[in-house]
């Protein structure tokens, strides 16, 4: 059953309350239950400058030696950071995917 109340439809009667609809407009926050699950990344952006390098993640600046949750920011490249867990253990954030190099064997555009 689908009502007109202001404009709106009321879609109870579907099973659609309190169902979360992705906006592709809206920032990435990096939080699971509101973006889309496999798009985009935590890291947002890097900086590289005589003064320091910076990264964004997840809507925050970060500098290597300063935390990002129970991690430790350890290094900025260029489009990838490096996280040092708890453990002693290392994860690395990328904006874009590692991309396999190919060789052209036979010198061919």
């Amino acid at each position: 059953m689908i009502r007109m109340v202001g404009g709106f439809s009321l879609l109870l009667a579907a099973g659609l309350a309190g169902a979360e609809v992705f906006d592709p407009t809206r920032p990435y926050t990096g939080h699971a239950d509101t973006v889309a699950p496999g798009t985009g990344s935590l890291l947002q952006s890097t900086m590289m400058s005589p003064a320091g390098h910076r990264a964004v993640i997840a809507g925050q600046t970060y500098r290597v030696g300063e935390k990002y949750g129970q991690e430790l920011l350890v290094a900025i490249r260029p489009y990838e950071v490096v996280l040092r867990k708890p453990d002693g253990s290392e994860r690395v954030l990328r904006m874009l995917p590692k991309l396999p190099k190919t060789v052209n064997k036979d010198n061919k555009p």
